[in-house]
């Protein structure tokens, strides 16, 4: 596993679509959709209860997980794969993918499981 440095050469943690970014942050960790102003056209919520609001998560028959911070980030061509930790207890965790999909257009897909 890839873990996240701040340094001075690292790749900016973004898919460009053009008219839309996505960008995952990793202090605190989540993920952000920008505008080419560069202003944040969507956010996580950074309520972790066990409601629905929140950031990414899932839901159980025990209520709502959700990401917690990132375990590891990297580019792998175009898309930037990511796994989270979440606050499940069963230590289910996320496994991210986010990638250009049009102009415009971010893909996100995340998948739970033991260790994703």
């Amino acid at each position: 596993m890839l873990l996240l440095a701040r340094g001075g050469a690292a790749a900016p943690l973004e898919v460009d679509a053009g008219a839309l970014r996505a960008r995952l942050e990793t202090d605190p960790s989540r993920i952000l959709f920008l505008g080419t102003d560069g202003g944040t056209v969507l956010g996580e919520a950074t309520d972790r209860t066990v409601s629905p609001a929140g950031p990414l998560g899932f839901r159980t028959s025990a209520g709502w997980f959700h990401a917690t911070r990132f375990l590891g980030v990297r580019h792998r061509g175009g898309t930037l794969v990511a796994t989270a930790e979440t606050n499940d207890p069963v230590g289910r965790r996320f496994a991210i993918a986010v990638s250009r999909d049009g102009e415009g257009v971010v893909a996100l897909v995340a998948r739970t499981g033991q260790g994703a």
